[in-house]
């Protein structure tokens, strides 16, 4: 192999690990709009409650929408029984699906059908009081150490 080839190959080696490391990282999730309810559902008892109120409702869509436009991971893996679900409606019609997983606050995004690869990203201390406050709505499996 010439000196050419394997300066070429160094090069492309590194642009790979770059490559690979840029894909770990997604690009911030698109907004929400439109919503004009959100329906909270612990993932294990199915215990539920709408917030229907629409200055609540665009503060937590404010709340969720930050939290969209910073980078979100790669997330493969199983939602489990310390999780919420968040659904936001437009009318009738689901116009979003999020996991909030507790300890620590976690939003989880699986996209389409797939079942256990999307995208999650951890909102930081103290920015999320209204996401938290909502999910604290609906009673988690006992097993879960939430603060």
């Amino acid at each position: 192999m010439s000196e050419t080839s394997r300066t070429f190959a160094a090069w492309l080696a590194i642009a790979t690990v770059f490559a690979l490391a840029a894909c770990s990282r997604s690009e911030p999730r698109q907004p929400f709009s439109g919503v004009t309810s959100i329906d909270v559902t612990s993932f294990v008892s199915g215990s539920s409650a709408r917030i229907a109120e629409s200055s609540r409702v665009a503060a937590l869509v404010i709340e969720l929408n930050s939290a969209r436009a910073v980078g979100w991971s790669e997330f493969r893996g199983k939602v489990g029984p310390c999780s919420t679900v968040i659904t936001l409606l437009q009318e009738n019609r689901e116009v979003g699906k999020l996991f909030v997983l507790v300890n620590p606050l976690t939003l989880v995004e699986l996209p389409g059908k797939a079942e256990h690869t999307g995208f999650y990203v951890e909102p930081p201390s103290g920015t999320a009081p209204l996401l938290e406050l909502a999910v604290s709505e609906v009673p988690l499996s006992s097993n879960c150490n939430v603060k």
